[in-house]
């Protein structure tokens, strides 16, 4: 099946938590099947998980490149300091847009 999910894989809910699937197939299909979150996406690679609007490493993505190979995220500054870009490999901490706005606090 195409849109099996594997263990290995991160999973993206559409409250915007992400998870590593590191459980064995039967207890992962009962979690999700369980799981009131509805799942937006996953992929073996966590940088296709992260959306503009989302923190990589302290640094928000402003900008994806897809029709680059390998897929780039970026920071760019507006600070004249230099832009980063970063790959799968370089993602230490996400934290999701959803995640962000969960625990902000609005001044009225």
């Amino acid at each position: 099946m195409e849109n099996e999910i594997k263990v290995g894989e991160y999973c993206r809910y559409d409250d915007g938590t992400i998870i590593k699937v590191v459980e064995e197939e039967e207890s992962l299909y009962n979690y999700l099947l369980k799981d009131k979150k509805g799942l937006f996406k996953h992929s073996p690679n966590i940088i296709d998980l992260i959306e503009v609007g989302d923190y990589v490493n302290g640094e928000i993505i402003d900008q994806i490149q897809n029709d680059r190979n390998p897929k780039l995220i970026w920071h760019l500054s507006s600070y004249g300091d230099d832009d980063l870009a970063f790959k799968n490999e370089d993602i230490e901490t996400v934290a999701t847009k959803e995640m962000m706005e969960s625990i902000s606090y609005k001044v009225k």
